[in-house]
Order: C-alpha cells, then sequence, then structure tokens
C-alpha cells in the first residue's frame, strides 16, 4: 500500500486528496472553488465546505474533476447517502465534465469516495442520468477492497476509473471463496433425513438454507439489529462451552437459537429457556452449552422479531399423534444431539479440505470458516442499481448466491441444477431496461400522456416533466393500483427492480408523500367498508394506524412508506422453488428495514 492511500485514509483532507490525485495522474492539477451558495434547502443543513479541488485531463480527452464536502453528523455506509448524490448532481450541473470524484468526510476521518460519469448510452439523448459508484471508507476498518482495487488502478482514462469501483469482480470472488466453503462443508455436515430423499440433496437443501440465514443475518448485523458479538470468536469462547459431541456447539448454541427461537418468535412469546416440552418450539435451547447465560440473554434481547418465514424450524413434532419429523432438529433431546452435524470449524477458522469430488480437475483448497470469511468483505443493506452502486455485496447477493449454488451440483444426475429448475438470474441493466419499457407503455395506456414525458418521468434522471397536480394525483392513484405480477420470480429480481422503479417515480411526482398518503388512507377505509370489518370499525382503526405509523415524519425515511404500501398491494410472485420465494421475501424486508430507524423505546425496536 503507498503512502499516499496510506495518508488519504487515516487524516482525510483536502491535502491529502490533492497530493493523492498527483501521485495517481500526472495531469492533475490544483483548481479551487467554493460551491456552498447551492446548498440552500434545509436538507443539506450539515454539509459544509463544497470545494472542487482540482481537475485532470486524459490523453483520449476525457476530464475528470475533483471535489469534496464536510458532513458534521457521524458518516456511516448510508447516512445521508442520497444528499450526497444530489448535492453531486448539483455541483455537476454547474461544472460539468465527463466524469467526477467526490470526497463526502466527517470529523472521525470517515469518508465516502464517489466516482460520478455521465451514463452516455445513446448519444442522441437529451437527458442522460449520472451514473455512482462508491466506497466507503472507515480508517478503523481494514478497508482491505477500497486499498487493494483503488491503490492497483492507474487512472489513465475514466474507463479504467470505473473499472476499480466495478462491483462485478468483488461479487465473483466472494462467490468463488464461499461455493469452496460450501462444498467442503457438504463432507463435512449431517442432518436428519426424515423425509426420505436423497442424501446428498438432503445436505445441499440444508446448506443452502444455512447460507441464506446467515447472509441475511449479516445484512441484519450492519443495520445494528444483531450485535456483533455474536459472531465475534473471543466473546463467543465466553458464552459456550463447545461441549457437543458432534463439535457443533456454535451451530446449535448460538445460530440454532438465534434462527428459530429469537428471530422467529415475538419478543413477549419465547426467549427464555424451559424445561423440555415436545412440540413446543418457542423456546430457547442448548441451556447445557451456555456457560454465560447473563450475556446470552443481553445480546439476544437486543434482537427484534421479524417473521420472515426464512426462519422458521421446519421440524414437525406432534406428540399427541406420534408424528416426529426433523429438518432442522432443533431440540434439547439427547438422543438427537448427534443426528446433526454442522462443525465449529465450518464458522472460524481456517481448514484444509479436499473439494475434488465436486469439480472435474482434482481440488485441494484451504477454507476459511464462514463468519471469518464474511468479514473479509464489505456489504451494504441497500440495493444497488444500475446507475448507483456501492462497492461493497448488497442483498442481490442472496439470489445470486443461491442461484450459482443450486446450479453447482446435482447428485441424481450429474448435471446443473440450474438447467433442470430454470433458475437463471437476470442482470440489473437487463431488469432495468425491460421494467422501463414496460412501465411506459403501462401508463401511456392508462393516460395517453405524452410518450417521451412519461419516458423521462420513469428515467433514472432527476427530470419530472408533469407539472400541473391533476396530472401529479392521476399518476400517483394508477401506479398506487398497479398490480405487478412476475410468474416465475425466482429470488426476486424483476420484483426488486419493479419496486426500485416505482420507488423512483413516485418520489418524483410526490417528494413529500402528500398524495401517497391521502390514497392510502382511502384505500384502507374502502377496504374495510365491508362486512369483514371485525367489532365497530376495529379494523379500519388498525389500518389507519399503521398507515399513521409508516408515515410519521422523523421516524422513518419517505420512502419507507412508499415500499411498505407498494409490497403490500402490488407486488405478486410466484416460483416453483420455495427457497427462493424466501430469499424474495428477504429481499423486499430488507428494503423495508433500510428506511427504518430503530428505536429501543418502540414495540418490537420500532422494526
Amino acid at each position: 500500500m503507498n503512502e499516499q492511500i496510506t495518508n488519504l485514509i487515516e487524516n482525510v483532507s483536502n491535502e491529502t486528496i490533492n497530493r493523492f490525485f498527483k501521485h495517481k495522474i500526472s495531469s492533475y492539477y490544483e483548481d479551487s472553488e467554493n460551491y456552498d451558495y447551492l446548498l440552500k434547502e434545509a436538507e443539506f443543513a450539515k454539509f459544509s465546505d463544497i470545494e472542487k479541488l482540482g481537475q485532470a485531463e486524459f490523453e483520449n480527452a476525457d476530464d475528470l474533476l475533483v471535489f469534496s464536502a464536510k458532513y458534521s453528523g457521524n458518516l456511516s455506509e448510508r447516512s445521508s447517502k442520497k444528499q450526497q448524490y444530489e448535492i453531486a448532481k448539483k455541483v455537476l450541473r454547474e461544472d460539468f465534465k465527463d466524469g467526477a470524484i467526490f470526497v463526502f468526510y466527517d470529523n472521525e476521518g470517515r469518508f465516502r469516495f464517489s466516482f460520478l460519469r455521465k451514463n452516455y448510452g445513446d448519444k442522441t439523448q437529451k437527458f442522460t442520468p449520472w451514473r455512482r459508484f462508491t466506497y466507503f471508507v472507515n480508517p478503523e476498518n481494514t478497508n482491505k477492497t477500497f486499498v487493494s482495487r483503488i491503490d492497483k488502478c492507474n487512472f489513465t482514462n475514466l474507463d479504467v476509473i470505473q473499472e476499480a469501483f466495478s462491483v462485478e469482480p468483488l461479487s465473483e470472488q466472494f462467490y468463488k471463496d464461499l461455493s469452496h466453503w460450501y462444498f467442503a462443508a457438504l463432507l463435512e455436515v449431517d442432518f436428519p433425513n426424515d423425509t426420505k430423499i436423497d442424501e446428498m440433496k438432503n445436505k445441499t437443501n440444508a446448506m443452502i438454507r444455512l447460507i441464506t440465514r446467515l447472509i441475511f443475518v449479516w445484512f441484519m448485523k450492519q443495520k445494528k439489529l444483531i450485535p456483533d458479538d455474536l459472531f465475534d470468536k473471543d466473546k463467543i469462547d465466553e458464552l459456550i462451552n463447545y461441549q457437543d459431541k458432534t463439535g457443533s456447539t456454535y451451530y446449535k448454541a448460538i445460530l440454532q437459537n438465534l434462527f428459530f427461537a429469537t428471530l422467529n418468535i415475538p419478543i413477549d412469546k419465547g426467549r427464555k429457556f424451559v424445561n423440555r416440552q415436545p412440540g413446543v418450539q418457542v423456546f430457547y435451547r442448548y441451556k447445557r452449552f451456555i456457560k454465560n447465560e447473563d450475556l446470552f440473554f443481553e445480546l439476544m434481547d437486543k434482537i427484534p422479531y421479524l417473521n420472515g418465514g426464512l426462519f422458521e424450524n421446519l421440524d414437525i413434532v406432534k406428540p399427541e399423534e406420534k408424528i416426529e419429523i426433523r429438518v432442522d432438529c432443533f431440540s434439547d433431546r439427547r438422543d438427537n444431539e448427534t443426528r446433526i452435524s454442522v462443525p465449529d470449524n465450518l464458522f472460524f477458522g481456517e481448514h484444509n479440505a479436499d473439494i475434488s469430488k465436486f469439480y472435474e480437475s482434482e481440488t485441494k483448497v484451504t477454507v476459511t470458516g464462514i463468519i471469518d470469511l464474511l468479514k473479509r468483505y464489505d456489504f451494504t443493506i441497500d440495493e444497488n442499481t444500475p446507475y448507483d452502486m456501492e462497492v461493497a455485496l448488497d442483498p442481490e447477493l442472496l439470489g445470486l448466491v443461491f442461484e450459482n449454488l443450486l446450479a453447482s451440483y446435482n447428485p441424481e444426475t450429474e448435471s446443473t441444477a440450474r438447467k433442470e429448475s430454470g433458475s437463471f438470474y437476470t442482470p440489473r441493466v437487463v431488469v432495468d431496461y425491460m421494467i422501463e419499457e414496460s412501465l411506459v407503455n403501462y401508463l401511456n395506456n392508462k393516460t395517453e400522456y405524452d410518450y417521451e414525458k412519461l419516458k423521462l418521468l420513469v428515467s433514472n434522471t432527476d427530470s419530472q416533466p408533469f407539472e400541473t397536480e391533476t396530472e401529479k394525483k392521476n399518476i400517483v392513484e394508477i401506479l398506487s393500483n398497479i398490480k405487478i405480477l412476475d410468474p416465475a420470480c425466482g429470488s426476486g429480481a424483476f420484483p426488486m427492480g419493479a419496486l426500485q422503479k416505482l420507488v423512483h417515480v413516485l418520489a418524483k411526482l410526490d417528494s413529500d408523500n402528500t398524495i401517497w398518503y391521502k390514497i392510502q388512507k382511502e384505500i384502507a377505509i374502502r377496504d374495510t367498508a365491508t362486512a369483514y370489518d371485525i367489532g365497530d370499525g376495529e379494523e379500519r382503526k388498525m389500518r389507519l394506524k399503521i398507515i399513521e405509523d409508516a408515515f410519521e415524519k422523523g421516524i422513518n425515511d419517505p420512502d419507507y412508506a412508499r415500499k411498505l404500501f407498494l409490497i403490500e398491494n402490488c407486488m405478486y410472485g410466484v416460483d416453483i422453488q420455495p427457497i427462493a420465494m424466501q430469499i424474495s421475501k428477504l429481499r423486499f424486508f430488507i428494503s423495508l428495514l433500510v428506511d427504518q430507524k430503530p428505536d429501543i423505546k418502540r414495540d418490537n425496536f420500532g422494526i
């Protein structure tokens, strides 16, 4: 790592930014100009010192501008992310070049390092959106990806710079590391097979569920909804005694209790150890493996209930009917202890594995425990779009991992399961194009408004061509009643793309949610004006309370109310793969979590 990037991370300032670019680009020169006059709106009150620091011209005639800005709060992966994008676009309307670097930093040395570039595409287009690619850098972290990619970038032209901000290599490397772990794990784990399916298929299903559950938990951890200590080996050593007969204490005592008795159970229904009650699956198990109960409850009590489906315990236990079918095998019975084995070494540390069984060529690899593997990478809970990319692993990863692992090995036919199940992941740019074209034509048929104006409305630019309140209200009402169905939705690429597009359009038309709020109230009143409304309007009161909470200012981001009622009323999906449906739902769950502000004083922490 060279001295300039070290200085940038350890002491971000206009001086170290300029020094970094002088070192990287021979044609770079300082050219200072202040743009604070652009920040008149209250939403930008925490930003100051918007400065152009310098510029460079490359041999292919591309130009690059470099800007910095100070933020008075504490920057995080997501704080003021939208405002930073808006500020950048405001500045670039004043001083336009082909591309720009913006560095937003706070008093603690955290900063967002963003590259913006015009999406030229069709040169004849009058309006083209800026594309933003971003690293979030915290001097307390390793910043491994940022250091590696930016340090190696030679900054010779905008294409080279954009490649250094590309997410694809990061996702490919993560999948490679994860697939090695997955295949090694298949050789070590055991799960009950009471459903009598092929033994290897039983293991692959169980491991894909485990990976999906764990990655979703990792995204929750980014939102501070699950304590880091549950994945800290030193803390875990204080917490458990490693006495499980199969060497699977961490999986059973920590992860199973987290999945099935915390995330899947309302706070007031369980969350305690009780004597064994066959068929009752709401309480914590494995008390014999917990050596510090106070610490265990301290950590678990900070976690909200999600009701997300993926964390449902799949065991079917009905003693009165003499039925016992173990799938997850979440059981305190000693005779079940050896029926499930997910060894501790699969979570922490490194070990060697021969995974040649799953590859054409002989492959012996060093496998990193999945917790340590996840810690190597940066994650963001925001879904990336083709026009705003965080250089980190985002929730789309759930779908990519599932559909690639599903394709990786089929023990019955030794062919790819992807071909048999029809599982193919559609790239974001294709999703965005298809949704944009479909939505423009849908609105054109519904309104007969000018096609080009509708195309501009749906585009990823900031332009909003509809000026009258009547036009705006009409389109918002149409969108509130739209029905979008993906009959083979897989893990949610199209529904999620459609949600992002609809939220974007609603924000353009109705930035303060005034129209959207009135429509949701009208829908609630209409839908509860029927025979099923219970007990003197109680159903209506409950629905209206949900609406009031969703729109409450200062509690949730405005996009939360847009997403919540679009998901509830407009989005539909079907798929032959049950776990794909769970992943699809979980991505929508995460999209709501992004725009919620947890509050420990509210029921279920406001989630």
